[in-house]
């Protein structure tokens, strides 16, 4: 008797992850999602070829009732232009080309209805003020607003008023006021980077990345978060969609300008807790390439395991260089059409000058970053100096992009909702480039690169010249410092040459170019502390083949 056929059996149907890598999706196995290269292609001899940049189209935010500006109850007139002063220049500014959902309708919202965070952006307001007035060395007006002194007073009086109240709801709240803690926490670093206290900026976001990390690692769920917000609620949503790039933006900044690992523990999953990017139109496909590119550069420069050790600091491994080349190449695939591409464009004009469809500051900001990238990268997996020669074309493209972004005519000013006669005057605090403050890093640290990494003495003195008297302040980065330090790094290479120091290279001999800087005199390493309320550094050179650094020197501005 034969026995009965039994069913063929089928593999039950699933939907592949769209978070894998690539190979591993190839190759139908699980991706261990490790970042930058997974172990599963790793430890089998195989190239791992990045992840898939999410695409999606369902809505990423808490949309918010959409009101052109937040009424605060304030009884104090003070205050009021504070507020004022916060509304139409302080947020506009910090929201820069990317943020502006964020810091000019989620901040002032989220203040209407919180002591904490009210009292903080009355403080941002006022410190504001104050960096204005000194940085035109003017004085506004009398009485209470009759001098920067008396400015930054009020700022601080504002800023330990939200620092207590702060300190009230994370008591009384605890993980359900999660939100509310992780937006202070934003604002104490702006105020403190405002006023210069790095160390001080540097507690804030350390604490808030730590309770994020938390928070992320349970889901929002469990003892850890002690019934707090869940990680899908809507509010846990907007954490995760416009509070967690933030704080990837804020580590990005602060690991560029201090030597500590700042944050790389507290930024592990982070993948996992942004959101994909879903919604449609030009403005939100902009921003999700810059929140994309924040995240690649966070997997790959805030986790120390993809450093080789080496002396005086460490450089990307083998490994981590070519998974940040794959990861690069991907994003510069799928957003190349909003970068400026000219064929006509001259490296001796500002872009859209030669022709052609006029640029905008968005695609201009964000061909800069793949430019700085670019070369970062190149030359990442060496000491030798020399190796920035071979971009000379794209050092002046950089400095003629930083010319047109600090060119703009229209500076970010919102329409006042307070009387006119109750704020301070327009032309007394009229922005210019120079007394802008910006929380996002977009000209100055990409025009000291040029100054200190460009040997060609005409294009690193037009570098100078702009950080000198065009560069504001763009959060810990600061115009006049790094034009400062610039200089300094110039004199020391271009020591016994017999070259002009003119900032403009008009003085300078036809011929004269960066193969004259010898490779000897070239600066690898650059050791400083900065005060900016003092208006002093101390910094040390490594110069290429030196096996100690130089002797201190104190440089003032």
């Amino acid at each position: 008797m034969t026995p009965p056929r039994s069913k063929d059996r089928k593999r039950a149907q699933h939907t592949r992850s769209k978070l894998g890598c690539r190979v591993c999706r190839i190759r139908r196995v699980k991706c261990d999602k490790t970042r930058p290269a997974c172990l599963k292609c790793t430890s089998t001899g195989r190239t791992c070829s990045g992840y898939p940049l999410a695409r999606d189209t369902a809505a990423t935010q808490l949309i918010l009732p959409r009101r052109e500006f937040a009424t605060f109850p304030l009884d104090d007139p003070l205050e009021e232009r504070s507020l004022h002063f916060f509304q139409s220049r302080t947020a506009p500014q910090f929201a820069g080309h990317f943020e502006k959902e964020f810091w000019c309708r989620l901040v002032l919202q989220v203040g209407t209805r919180e002591g904490c965070v009210r009292q903080a952006i009355l403080a941002l307001g006022e410190l504001h003020v104050a960096f204005q007035e000194e940085h035109q060395g003017a004085v506004v007006g009398e009485g209470t607003w009759s001098g920067r002194g008396r400015a930054r007073e009020k700022a601080a009086e504002y800023y330990a008023k939200a620092i207590r109240l702060l300190n009230a709801q994370i008591r009384e709240r605890s993980w359900r006021g999660l939100d509310v803690s992780l937006l202070c926490c934003i604002l104490c670093v702006a105020f403190e980077w405002l006023r210069g206290c790095y160390k001080a900026a540097s507690t804030h976001l350390q604490s808030g990345l730590l309770i994020l990390s938390q928070w992320s690692a349970s889901r929002g769920l469990g003892a850890a978060c002690g019934g707090g917000i869940a990680f899908s609620s809507p509010t846990g949503h907007l954490i995760r969609a416009q509070m967690a790039p933030v704080f990837t933006r804020l580590t990005l900044q602060a690991r560029t300008f201090s030597t500590p690992w700042l944050g790389v523990g507290s930024l592990g999953g982070m993948e996992s807790l942004v959101p994909p990017q879903r919604l449609q139109g030009e403005e939100y496909d902009l921003k999700a390439a810059r929140d994309e590119l924040d995240m690649l550069l966070s997997d790959v420069y805030l986790h120390p395991e993809n450093f080789a050790p080496s002396y005086p600091q460490p450089v990307l491994s083998g490994a981590a260089r070519a998974a940040f080349w794959n990861r690069l190449s991907q994003w510069h695939r799928e957003y190349k059409h909003h970068l400026f591409h000219h064929p006509s464009f001259p490296t001796s004009e500002a872009p859209g000058r030669g022709g052609g469809p006029p640029p905008t500051p968005d695609k201009i900001s964000l061909t800069m970053w793949y430019t700085t990238l670019t070369i970062m990268l190149a030359t990442s997996h060496s000491a030798d100096q020399m190796l920035y020669d071979a971009f000379l074309p794209q050092f002046s493209r950089m400095v003629a992009f930083a010319d047109f972004l600090l060119s703009c005519s229209s500076f970010p000013v919102s329409p006042s909702p307070i009387p006119s006669s109750s704020a301070p005057t327009a032309t007394a605090l009229a922005a210019t480039p120079s007394t802008r403050f910006a929380l996002d890093m977009e000209t100055v640290p990409m025009l000291y690169y040029v100054a200190s990494k460009c040997r060609h003495p005409a294009t690193r003195r037009k570098a100078i010249t702009l950080l000198e008297t065009a560069a504001p302040r763009e959060g810990c980065w600061d115009g006049a410092a790094s034009a400062r330090l610039a200089k300094e790094i110039v004199g020391v290479e271009e020591e016994g040459l017999g070259l002009e120091q003119g900032a403009d290279g008009t003085t300078l001999e036809e011929g004269m170019d960066e193969r004259m800087v010898k490779a000897k005199m070239r600066v690898w390493k650059v050791s400083e502390e900065t005060d900016l309320q003092g208006r002093r550094m101390r910094v040390r050179f490594l110069r290429q083949g030196q096996a100690e650094v130089g002797s201190l020197t104190v440089l003032t501005w």
